[in-house]
């Protein structure tokens, strides 16, 4: 995955640097993202609207509980900022809507259901 952060340097993220962008109406799905990446130290964990354009380095985009609202949001942020990295979550049944994403360019998918350990 592209990093906005890393340039060349290989190794681990700062994630204190990275602002984080999450696109969900799954209560708990946002909480066990907020909750894994302040483990890891990100202090900027946003929510994305349904007119999502905000900005952030990184967006994970929910396509397991609203497949058609995450890819009209996926091509409203690759529109707004071609080069952020987007990350979908989504279980490998939903083929249709993952191909979609695939087309709009993400840059990853995380199987879900998922545990914070993941």
């Amino acid at each position: 995955m592209r990093h906005p952060t890393l340039g060349d340097q290989a190794g681990q993220v700062d994630w204190k640097t990275v602002a984080l962008q999450v696109y969900t109406p799954d209560e708990p799905f946002f909480f066990l993202v907020r909750q894994t990446f302040r483990r890891l130290g990100a202090t900027t964990i946003g929510r994305l609207g349904p007119e999502a354009a905000g900005g952030g380095d990184l967006a994970l985009i929910d396509l397991a509980a609203d497949p058609e609202g995450g890819l009209a949001a996926i091509a409203r942020l690759r529109a707004a900022a071609a080069a952020r990295p987007l990350l979908v979550a989504a279980p490998s049944s939903l083929a249709g809507p993952l191909a979609e994403a695939r087309r709009l360019g993400i840059d990853g998918v995380v199987p879900k259901p998922v545990s914070g350990h993941e």
